[in-house]
């Protein structure tokens, strides 16, 4: 239930007093009067009791109309204040307006008080709405100041006319590098924020049009330089009557980074499978060219005319098996031998060389770290890795430059593995090789690993050289970074994973297999029609007695026919049943067979078939007759 307004009229006059009374009333005002005639009693009144209303004539005998509006606004600034006078000039009524007066009525208008009461209420609700309001928006204002602030994600405010920056959050100059001073009253254009200008401007043409924007992906500049990928976010707002923009960020360059090195990943992957099986095919075309060229070349003397002929031949299809075993390199299917390694000894062993191939043009500088850990690695292929990147420095520098070799330890954390992805955090060696040559664009760096990819004129490279680096040093279980400027030169960083084993000693060089006749049964089984000629052919010609059949069935079969053999010679990827299973199954009946793999690929194919590779020795593919002989007679020799 509504409480009656309460009024305070100060007035010396009962019979105006009254007139006052029966007026408000009248006119369906629910209202409680006080008079007061004093100053004294108008303050006691003010002070005890909430009033709502002041009505006041101007003109009393001790007290006036004046000092008590003075009084009303210093003490209760919102209570609206009328003057009810008979004596009220007109530019006294303005004065009395100037100080603080709602409104005046003159008593010989009395028709006028209940409007301007009412009038005078209202104009008070409005002014505690208003309040209320401007309170919520200031609060309004605190929390989204507090939240832009305190924001994890980049946020900043400029005028959509003239871009000129309001306010911008602490993550935004955490990620920008610079100061408020320095940002408040400048502009993207003068900071340079946008990495592209016309990316700016295709931006503030969609927000024009659309209001709003989302997830929009653009490059940005820090204070220091460097950029950032992030992804953008926008809204037209109005603050103070500007038109402005709210611009969120999300820094997303680790995570395009991350996902464009899983796409070169899933690349190089399938890039090396296609290589991979490219070399598997021609390496069983090898196998038969260098075969039956040897075993031509043997019914010639040097002398004869065909004799050269046969031999570059023989010379060509050497030269094409080493291209092949570049592409298996590349693929991480070459047989290796890796052994515990350290690399200043391989590097120093090689400066020699190094300084041959690369010409007196070339400084050839070599840092080399004391106490530098130790790897496992295929000896002979770390050497060819430092050889192709000195090569391909040598190649960058046609007038002459530096070549600087170094090896370091080095320990990466994740914060390293941020910077150069594809690095997993650990210990490891890291040799680097870097030239001060013609450096590579940064389109090229994205395919200088592909196989036959190469800047260089036609004819002076293969595109195999790098490709091969990555390889090896991928099966070798460690990374590669390259950095390279136009103009400036590249740096290659290979990192190899660091052990404690001891060194090992050389293996002592077993003696050439003597070339007496041998015997003993050999099944063979190859699908490749001609490699397994060239081999029953090889084999016979030597001595053995050699049972052929094309997959894994048709030895099953001869076998059964003949139980007893001295050795297994098997392709490992066949149709039906690969050579793992076969073997498996035959030692099952013969646990002293002896097992020979022939195969393009290297042992981890047998790994892959569920076969160990303890009892069993793998022969890639190409090989000679000769090599096939030694691991021959070196398989028998062993005793089971």
């Amino acid at each position: 239930m509504n409480q009656p307004l309460r009024i305070l009229h100060l007035e010396d006059e009962i019979i105006d007093f009254e007139i006052s009374q029966i007026t408000l009333a009248k006119s369906g005002l629910d209202c409680v009067i006080e008079r007061a005639e004093t100053r004294a009693a108008f303050e006691t009144a003010l002070a005890e009791r909430p009033i709502d209303v002041i009505l006041a004539d101007y003109a009393l005998p001790t007290f006036d109309g004046m000092a008590a509006l003075r009084i009303a606004r210093e003490r209760y600034p919102a209570i609206p204040f009328i003057f009810l006078s008979g004596t009220l000039g007109e530019e006294v009524a303005i004065t009395a307006l100037q100080q603080g007066a709602t409104d005046y009525v003159l008593k010989q208008r009395m028709d006028r008080l209940a409007p301007a009461v009412r009038r005078a209420l209202r104009e008070v609700e409005q002014r505690v709405e208003r309040a209320r309001a401007e309170a919520a928006l200031r609060a309004s204002e605190r929390r989204f100041a507090q939240a832009f602030q305190a924001n994890p994600s980049p946020m900043s405010i400029t005028r959509f006319r003239d871009g000129c920056y309001l306010d911008v959050n602490e993550r935004w100059l955490d990620l920008r590098g610079y100061t408020r001073e320095e940002v408040i009253g400048s502009s993207p254009t003068m900071l340079k924020t946008w990495a592209k200008p016309q990316d700016r401007s295709d931006f503030l043409a969609q927000l024009r049009q659309t209001r709003s924007v989302r997830d929009l992906e653009y490059s940005f500049r820090s204070k220091s330089g460097s950029l950032s990928i992030e992804r953008v976010s926008a809204e037209l707002i109005e603050l103070d009557g500007e038109e402005c923009i709210l611009l969120t960020t999300q820094d997303v360059t680790e995570k395009k980074l991350l996902e464009d090195q899983l796409r070169q990943a899933q690349k190089m992957e399938a890039v090396g499978r296609l290589a991979g099986g490219i070399a598997h095919d021609f390496n069983n075309l090898l196998t038969t060219i260098l075969g039956y060229s040897t075993f031509l070349i043997e019914e010639f003397n040097p002398d004869h005319p065909c004799y050269r002929d046969i031999d570059e031949i023989r010379k060509a299809g050497g030269r094409a098996a080493a291209l092949t075993q570049q592409l298996l390199a590349f693929s991480r299917k070459q047989v290796i031998s890796p052994q515990i390694i350290d690399l200043n000894t391989i590097v120093a062993a090689m400066n020699k060389l190094l300084a041959r191939v690369i010409g007196e043009d070339i400084d050839l500088r070599v840092n080399l770290a004391a106490s530098l850990g130790r790897v496992q690695a295929d000896p002979g292929q770390i050497e060819q890795v430092i050889m192709n990147l000195a090569v391909n420095a040598r190649d960058a520098m046609p007038k002459g430059g530096v070549l600087t070799i170094e090896t370091t330890n080095i320990e990466v954390d994740s914060s390293y593995t941020r910077l150069h992805l594809g690095i997993r955090p650990g210990t490891y060696v890291m040799l680097t090789v870097s030239d001060t040559g013609q450096g590579m664009e940064a389109a090229d760096l994205n395919h200088i690993f592909e196989p036959f990819f190469t800047t260089k004129e036609q004819g002076k490279g293969t595109g195999l050289g790098l490709a091969t680096v990555y390889g090896i040093v991928q099966q070798s279980g460690g990374a590669i970074w390259v950095y390279s400027e136009v103009d400036h030169g590249t740096m290659f960083k290979i990192y190899l994973p660091r052990t404690d084993a001891p060194l090992e000693a050389a293996a002592p060089t077993n003696p050439t297999t003597s070339q007496t006749r041998a015997s003993g049964t050999v099944l063979l089984v190859e699908d490749e029609a001609m490699v397994r000629e060239l081999v029953a052919e090889t084999l016979q010609r030597a001595g053995y007695t050699v049972i052929a059949a094309p997959n894994g069935a048709a030895a099953l079969e001869r076998y059964a026919q003949q139980p007893s053999i001295d050795l297994l010679i098997s392709d490992v990827v066949m149709p039906q049943m690969n050579g793992p299973e076969l073997a498996e199954r035959l030692i099952a009946q013969q646990p002293s067979l002896k097992v020979l793999f022939i195969s393009g690929y290297n042992e981890m194919i047998m790994t892959n078939h569920g076969i160990p590779t303890a009892s069993t020795t793998l022969l890639q593919k190409p090989f000679t007759p000769n090599d096939l002989l030694q691991k021959v007679a070196e398989i028998l020799s062993l005793k089971p």
